[in-house]
């Protein structure tokens, strides 16, 4: 990728010469910011301990990123369900109350659409 002119757009027209002095201006503006945040990095580095940022590096690495935390977090929330889950027994689940017209009412007595009837899809018939 070159360097595009400074008194050309994009499209190729001639600047403006105030918006060529403003660009410019700001060409040179981020090029002393990044001396300046280079200059800032070296200097915080020459006033740290090189192995004090080697434990610092070791240690982030072993806790890992803020993610994996995260889903491990929800994988044993999942995991503390499923085993609760596990430990309750059917009967211990209570049935909704069916209202009176319906109580003494079986699944076998339900009519069924005419003509709607299909085979089912298990291998074995159940009845």
């Amino acid at each position: 990728m070159g360097r595009r002119s400074v008194n050309t757009t994009k499209s190729g027209k001639f600047m403006n010469p105030t918006d060529q002095a403003r660009k410019e201006a700001r060409k040179r503006e981020l090029k002393k910011n990044k001396k300046q945040r280079m200059a800032v990095r070296h200097a915080v580095l020459k006033s740290k301990d090189p192995l004090q940022l080697l434990e610092e590096t070791a240690l982030y690495d072993k806790q890992g990123s803020f993610m994996t935390v995260v889903k491990i977090g929800w994988n044993t929330f999942f995991l503390d369900r499923v085993k609760l889950a596990e430990r309750v027994k059917a009967s211990e689940i209570p049935l909704p109350k069916l209202p009176q017209s319906q109580m003494g009412l079986l699944t076998s007595d339900i009519p069924l659409p005419a003509g709607s009837y299909t085979k089912g899809i298990l291998k074995k018939s159940l009845g």
